[in-house]
């Protein structure tokens, strides 16, 4: 004769079932927590902050962005080396090739996005350049435009909450 334990047949419901398709860490390790609507607060979970679908890909772009190749053990060539322009005009020229350099990352370095377009546009008065990036992301049946600007000034990229497109 089996036992049932309602509890646990809930919180083996809970884990299994999945309403996303791609689930990424969060590199700050986050501690995630859930809303509680009868305590009216954030309650903090012993689980490491994840992002689902659609985030997941814009965080993992996020990371290719800000690291540096070199700077992930075991994995050397990995990364968007753009140090090369701070130290360069903010022209034109200097945008396409930062523009054909993101290209060629986004294609090797994340397969789960067809890349539409790379839009690099320099202001030399700014000392930045305003990148528009669109990508097709099949599984998820959406298209998506990830806005982000390279400062030369506080060299870093800076990301603009961007749009989508289903």
């Amino acid at each position: 004769m089996a036992i049932h334990i309602e509890e646990l047949k809930q919180i083996s419901e809970d884990y299994s079932v999945k309403d996303y398709i791609y689930k990424d860490l969060w590199l700050d390790f986050a501690i995630d927590g859930n809303y509680s609507q009868v305590l009216e607060k954030k309650i903090q979970t012993n689980d490491v902050k994840v992002s689902l679908d659609e985030l997941a890909i814009r965080n993992s772009l996020r990371n290719l962005f800000n690291t540096k190749k070199g700077q992930r053990f075991l994995f050397p060539e990995y990364g968007l080396d753009f140090y090369e322009f701070l130290f360069e005009p903010c022209t034109d020229y200097n945008g396409q090739t930062l523009g054909e350099r993101i290209s060629q990352a986004i294609r090797e370095y994340e397969p789960r996005v067809k890349l539409i377009k790379v839009n690099v546009l320099a202001d030399p008065e700014t000392h930045t350049y305003d990148i528009d990036i669109i990508v097709q992301m099949p599984t998820l049946n959406t298209r998506a435009t990830v806005n982000t600007q390279l400062d030369l000034k506080k060299q870093s990229f800076i990301f603009v909450e961007s749009s989508r497109n289903r």
